[in-house]
């Protein structure tokens, strides 16, 4: 049984996925708590707070868990805060194709037609969306963020906590900091830092996002 922590539509993604493949969610908690009183699916939203205490019970089960949150910090967070406590388990949807020799962290989602190419490395926490396309010998650091439709051709890095949005195109061998934003639709064919929001074709730096 999955606990999932948040409810917004990376849960929806978590919930389709393991109804694909028969493994049952338990409960979920908002840690937010902008939902809570509502429900997702048939589940009632729970508090945070429940989960805690959940874990301090010596006697209960060990809790297998999922984070479903947009936001990469605080994802990035909650799971090294959790990380000791909690057994973080993955949601790959049954339509994606994963090569063999790619190696994946852990708490990840990827949803339906994405591929994930020979030696290509996922960090712990990323969202692949649907169309995602991650050729080989690709880095993708923990809790990236890859929008539906993104490609990223052979070779490329791309570091913690950055997100990448639809349709976005990353030429081989492009190295990508963390921390940073790649607009929809961007061309990527050149190295972008780290903490910077760029976009266009080809992308180029607007901005610093501190």
């Amino acid at each position: 049984m999955i606990s999932l922590i948040g409810c917004g539509p990376q849960a929806k993604y978590a919930l389709e996925t393991f109804a694909k493949t028969k493994i049952k969610v338990a409960e979920i908690f908002d840690p937010i708590g902008g939902k809570l009183g509502t429900r997702l699916d048939r589940f009632d939203i729970k508090p945070f707070s429940d989960l805690e205490e959940l874990l301090k019970n010596k006697n209960s089960k060990p809790v297998d868990a999922l984070i479903c949150l947009s936001d990469n910090r605080l994802k990035d967070k909650l799971f090294n805060q959790l990380k000791d406590r909690m057994e973080f388990i993955n949601a790959i949807h049954p339509g994606c194709h994963i090569a063999g020799g790619a190696a994946l962290g852990k708490g990840i989602i990827i949803n339906a037609c994405a591929v994930v190419q020979p030696d290509a490395t996922i960090g712990n926490g990323c969202m692949l969306h649907a169309g995602v396309i991650v050729e080989h010998d690709n880095t993708i650091g923990n809790f990236v963020n890859l929008a539906p439709g993104v490609t990223l051709a052979g070779g490329v890095s791309v570091g913690r906590r950055t997100t990448i949005y639809t349709g976005a195109i990353v030429a081989p061998n492009i190295k990508i900091g963390s921390d940073s934003i790649i607009g929809a639709g961007s061309v990527v064919l050149s190295d972008i830092p780290d903490g910077v929001f760029a976009c266009g074709s080809p992308a180029k730096v607007i901005r610093n996002n501190s």
